[in-house]
This record gives structure tokens, sequence and C-alpha cells, in this order.
């Protein structure tokens, strides 16, 4: 015990040295931000912008599938035996009937396509949804379960204090001290815990709102 005290310690002691501190900086903690649409998350806009682009592809191939009509002009001139020479203009208008077969496969394809981004994008909707209420539920366990190891923390570092007087006074023996201080830094160590499982949801209710690392 003491000697992982005197290497603290030192540790300390070198870091005033490096850093001209008296102590090092305390860790930066995320904050919880405040609940988003939906519709702000990058994954579902990346989704819906997928079925958009599968419904604008639906459109156009649908169209081009179905061909275009064509207008054609042909001048002729005829000289028939005995007649006056004729000069005439002929427009052939073209209607094209498409190939049903290959009309349905390109549309059903592209109908499909359209599907799939409609079902994908409600999947991740859904998962969204899903991550948020379990980063909520786990934000919530996380903090009740914070403060209950903060509470024994402070309970068993007065019963340290308490111990280290009476082995002063020769009321207790080393024995029973150690085992007291040992309770009181399990105590500590759970409450340090306690706080990073925080931060831990923090970051994972964050993610779900759509601040991503």
């Amino acid at each position: 015990l003491e000697a992982a005290r005197a290497e603290a310690r030192q540790a300390l002691a070198a870091w005033r040295l490096i850093s001209r501190q008296d102590a090092p900086p305390a860790l930066p903690r995320e904050t919880a931000a405040a609940d988003q649409p939906i519709e702000s998350h990058p994954y579902w806009s990346r989704a819906r912008l997928a079925l958009d682009r599968a419904g604008a592809e639906r459109r156009t191939g649908t169209l081009a599938a179905r061909g275009n009509p064509t207008l054609g002009v042909e001048a002729r001139h005829e000289e028939p035996p005995g007649s006056p020479a004729l000069d005439a203009v002929a427009l052939t208008l073209s209607l094209p009937l498409p190939w049903e077969r290959q009309q349905q496969a390109i549309e059903s394809s592209l109908r499909y396509a359209e599907t799939e981004a409609g079902v994908g994008l409600g999947r991740v909707e859904r998962e969204l949804l899903l991550a948020r209420e379990q980063a909520a539920l786990g934000l919530e366990s996380a903090r009740r379960q914070a403060e209950t190891t903060k509470k024994r923390a402070l309970a068993t570092r007065e019963e340290a204090r308490l111990a280290s007087r009476r082995l002063d006074e020769g009321e207790m023996d080393t024995i029973d001290y150690v085992s007291v201080l040992r309770r009181s830094l399990e105590a500590e160590r759970a409450a340090r815990l306690g706080e990073l499982e925080i931060g831990r949801w923090i970051a994972r209710h964050n993610q779900t709102q759509g601040i991503l690392p």
C-alpha cells in the first residue's frame, strides 16, 4: 500500500515538474445532447437520399423503356408517263410499340430497387428509435448506480478516516485498519467506474441523436 502511494506521489511530482501545474487537469466530460428529430440523423438522411434516388431512376427508366415517337420527312419527285412532273413531301410518324416483356422487366427491376430503398429507410428509422430508447434507459440506470456508489464511497471514506484515528490511538490493529482502507479504496474505484459508465451512455445517447465522433 505504501509503495503504491509512493508511486502516486512520484507521478504527481513528475506531472507538476513537466506541466508547471499543481494537479492534472480533469478529463473533459461529454454532455447529453437535446433530443433531435429523427430526420436530422445522418443515417436517416442517407437512407432517404437513397430512396429519392431510386424513385427518380424508376421514373426516368420507365420513360426510356417505353421509347419515344419519331417523325420522318421524305421528299419525292415523280414523272409519270404522259403526265406532268410531280413533287411531293411525305411525312411518316412512328409510334413505337414497346417490347412488352423487356419493358415489364425493366420497370419491375426499377420498382424493386425503389421498394428496397423504402424498406431500408424504414429499417434505419426503427433501429435509430430503438437505439435512442436503449440509450435513455441505460443512461438513467447508470446515473442511479453512480449515485449509489458515490454515497458508498463517501461512507467508506469516513470509515477510513475514523479507522486511521483509532489506529493512531491504539484502538485498532493494523490488519483491521487495512481491511477498512481496502473497502474504502474499492468503493472509490467503483464510484469512478460509475462516472465512466455515465460518460459511455452519454456518448451513446449523443450518437443516436446524430452527433457522431
